[in-house]
């Protein structure tokens, strides 16, 4: 496949139009969360719907094992930091934030609490229902993700920009 190849196509409102359109042979692929292929077309992937080119992670997802990470493909360290700096905000995901004045203890708790929620057998079986992937990260990890964001150099923050172009 040769990246010149590649069209983006702007204008769908929604995940559902995208999914129409790509089962209607308007699109031929989408970049887009596993999760969300999963919980909205969750047989896709076991009826080999659709192929999954490359994962935009760090690391490979369990049930994805033979398709690469971006930054297998990859050569050049200033594209990797570029990339990384795009899918950071994925890795955190949806955070929980508070002051930057929050005592010590408070965050220490507040951390502790929330990866308890998570390892809920309730909270577990309602997002199961809901179909939500559940991988929460550590605050410790979530802030050395953002950490990375700020520090992006900025060769790689431009290359970023032209990426998104």
């Amino acid at each position: 496949m040769n990246p010149e190849n590649i069209k983006p196509v702007l204008g769908y409102s929604t995940t559902g139009h995208i999914w129409l359109a790509i089962e209607r042979g308007e699109l031929d692929g989408n970049c887009t969360l596993l999760s969300s292929i999963e919980s909205q077309k969750p047989d896709w992937l076991p009826q080999n719907k659709i192929d999954v080119l490359v994962q935009f992670s760090e690391t490979k997802h369990p049930s994805l094992p033979n398709v690469p990470t971006i930054f297998e493909i990859l050569t050049s360290e200033n594209e990797k930091k570029a990339i990384n700096f795009l899918i950071a905000s994925e890795q955190i995901g949806r955070p929980i934030i508070g002051p930057p004045s929050m005592q010590a203890d408070r965050t220490v708790t507040l951390r502790k609490a929330f990866l308890d929620m998570m390892k809920d057998p309730e909270f577990d079986e309602f997002a199961k229902k809901l179909k939500m992937d559940m991988d929460p990260l550590s605050g410790e990890k979530a802030a050395e993700i953002a950490s990375s964001i700020q520090s992006t150099p900025p060769e790689a923050v431009e290359l970023a920009r032209k990426f998104m172009e």
